[in-house]
């Protein structure tokens, strides 16, 4: 009886291994049909939307050969001589004065607006020195002013103790 139990459970065993081996290769071949599907869905999609633009497949292929031959091509070149040389050279110079005088306009461009602006603020500042000038001369002469009264009030004032007689 043990033996029997014993074999019925390894056919089982057997039996749900082929079930999950059919199942995998059964899954296996439905993902590979599903992406033959997506493939074809995928070319009948591109021919549809060629003929809805007006073109078919061999004029695009042509096209995609022509720009496949252009990216061979050939190049020529002079053999490097003095006279080369030499031009390369004073185009070369050309290019970094080009660039430094533009550095250096750039410069003089930042110069000028800090100038502008040292010009103004010097100006605000004498405008402030010349109201400040202005405003001790007013106290100057009302200083001047107040004395004079003060002088003409005591020359007319007596004192006499504590008391102040008016003349």
């Amino acid at each position: 009886m043990q033996y029997q139990s014993q074999l019925l459970l390894g056919l089982v065993l057997v039996l749900d291994a082929l079930d999950r081996l059919l199942n995998y290769i059964m899954l296996h071949r439905s993902i590979k049909h599903i992406h033959r599907f997506r493939v074809m869905f995928l070319m009948l999609f591109s021919v549809v939307f060629m003929f809805m633009l007006g073109l078919n497949p061999v004029s695009v292929g042509k096209f995609i050969g022509s720009q496949f031959g252009l990216a061979v091509g050939m190049s020529t070149g002079v053999v490097e001589n003095p006279m080369n040389k030499l031009a390369l050279d004073l185009k070369q110079k050309e290019d970094g004065l080009n660039a430094r005088k533009k550095e250096l306009d750039a410069r003089e461009a930042w110069i000028d607006d800090s100038n502008n602006r040292r010009d103004s603020l010097i100006l605000f500042m004498g405008l402030g020195i010349w109201v400040l000038f202005c405003l001790i001369m007013i106290n100057f002469y009302m200083d001047i002013k107040k004395r004079k009264k003060i002088r003409l009030e005591m020359k007319n004032n007596v004192r006499v103790g504590r008391e102040s007689i008016k003349i």
